[in-house]
C-alpha cells in the first residue's frame, strides 16, 4: 500500500498531473491536492485504487 506521505512524488514519478491522476481515480483534482498537502486523507478504497494505478504506471516504467 502506497504511504499518501509520497503521493506527490509518486504522482510526479508516474508523470501525470493532478488532473489525470484524479480522473484515474474517479475524484476532483482539489481532492488529490487536498491529499498531497495532507488536508484530508483518502479512504481505505481510495487508497486502494492509488496503489493499483500508480503501481502499474511506475511498474512500467
Amino acid at each position: 500500500m502506497i504511504n499518501i506521505k509520497n503521493l506527490k512524488k509518486l504522482r510526479e514519478k508516474a508523470r501525470l498531473t493532478q488532473t489525470e491522476l484524479a480522473a484515474k481515480v474517479g475524484v476532483a483534482t482539489k481532492t488529490i491536492w487536498c491529499w498531497e498537502k495532507r488536508k484530508n486523507i483518502p479512504h481505505r478504497e481510495r487508497l486502494k485504487k492509488l496503489d493499483r494505478i500508480l503501481g502499474q504506471l511506475l511498474s512500467s516504467n
